[in-house]
């Protein structure tokens, strides 16, 4: 990254595999080098692998507080539409999302964040606490909405509720600047294997 300068705009790298980099022991190392050199722009986009009997980055813990049910690349038996993390986490109106993150958490925070939704209805889908104050909802398309709030601090942890039946995909601190290093160990591999003919 010779011409990049950590200081001003952002670059970010995707890294695709399967369940090897999805808890971020592999990726959060080669992260660390890259930013060393290219700045911190954080993690990319987090899902809570755990609340789907998966294994999601170090340091970032969740829980539901009302239903919810999940997909994935393999198990997906109502064929729902899957983010990019190859996960959906669908959660019932009234449901509660939380994330803490601790010392052991590789990416970084920060004060701006953006949750990635699916719902088949245009509404407003979900709500923060107190903290936090919704800055832009954008209709991606194809039922994907993003939500990017902002809050005058940087969290330890945060809450979502569900306001209507709505599939979680995500969650993203914002940065600027440096380089975001994104692993998605979403079973990848073994799906391009199976697709095989």
């Amino acid at each position: 990254f010779p011409s990049h300068d950590k200081n001003t705009g952002g670059f970010r790298i995707v890294h695709f595999g399967d369940s090897h980099i999805q808890g971020d022991r592999i990726t959060g190392t080669i992260r660390e080098v890259f930013q060393r050199t290219g700045g911190n722009g954080g993690s990319g986009i987090i899902f809570p692998y755990s609340l789907c009997g998966s294994y999601g980055p170090n340091g970032v813990k969740s829980q539901v507080n009302g239903k919810l049910t999940h997909s994935t690349q393999l198990k997906n038996p109502t064929s729902l539409p899957l983010g990019i993390m190859g996960y959906s986490l669908s959660l019932e109106r009234g449901a509660q999302l939380s994330f803490s993150f601790d010392d052991n958490f590789k990416g970084k925070k920060s004060s701006s964040i953006t949750v990635w939704i699916h719902s088949p209805i245009d509404t407003t889908h979900i709500l923060l606490g107190p903290a936090w104050m919704l800055t832009q909802r954008t209709a991606v398309g194809l039922g994907v909405f993003a939500y990017t709030y902002e809050s005058l601090s940087i969290p330890n942890e945060l809450s979502i509720t569900a306001n209507v039946n709505t599939s979680f995909w995500g969650i993203g601190f914002n940065h600027n600047v440096g380089i975001t290093y994104q692993q998605n160990g979403a079973r990848w591999s073994a799906v391009h294997t199976s697709n095989r003919t």
